[in-house]
């Protein structure tokens, strides 16, 4: 319980640039952690359960800090292409269990509408990858925990191969499919993604 909370993060980075300091961040690693306790070394607390790219991003997008190193010793290559990926092209990696029917949703580069709320992200090319003119049964019309990936089924009419993320939990709606999930280390990531922002759907 150690780690920093989000205001004072905030706060303290703005007064110490001001005075003219580079503020540098801590973020977990995945793999080996730092002794003695070995429970990971993030600057924020909110962190410290998180995957290191989802709490790079979160830094890198929302506190203005202008370093930021692994406070671990061990982070996987996987984490390291994920974070590398976002520096480089600003693309967003979501790590998400999908139903085997629609694997082909991995690895494709999607955008956040514009129109999102603030609850869900709405992805812009859904009818470009989703049915793909097939009809869209109805199927495991489940409840919308935060991290579901849904698709509209065909009892939402024009809309039926709508995919979407949810970013706050949500009924059950027998118009709705859901597909998959997001894990709840990378459901940080989800509030990361802002209106126009790029992102792709990666197996765990």
């Amino acid at each position: 319980e150690t780690g920093l909370e989000e205001d004072y993060l905030r706060q303290t980075t703005s007064a110490l640039q001001q005075a003219g300091l580079e503020v540098l961040a801590f973020i977990p690693g995945d793999a080996q952690k730092r002794g003695p306790v070995f429970e990971g070394l993030p600057t924020l607390e909110a962190h410290r359960n998180c995957l290191p790219s989802a709490a790079f991003i979160d830094l890198a997008l929302n506190y203005g800090i202008q370093g930021i190193f692994v406070g671990d010793p061990g982070i996987s290559q996987k984490e390291i292409d994920r974070i590398t990926r976002f520096c480089q092209e600003g693309i967003i990696s979501i790590p998400c269990e999908i139903h085997e029917n629609w694997h082909h949703l991995y690895d494709q580069v999607f955008t956040c509408r514009p129109d999102s709320p603030g609850k869900l992200v709405r992805f812009q090319e859904s009818r470009v990858y989703s049915c793909q003119g097939q009809t869209v049964e109805a199927c495991n019309c489940t409840e919308r925990r935060v991290g579901a990936l849904t698709i509209d089924n065909l009892h939402y009419g024009r809309y039926s191969g709508e995919i979407m993320l949810i970013r706050r939990d949500l009924p059950a709606d027998e118009r709705v499919n859901v597909i998959g999930q997001v894990p709840e280390n990378a459901c940080l990531l989800l509030n990361l993604i802002g209106r126009g922002r790029k992102f792709t759907l990666v197996r765990p």
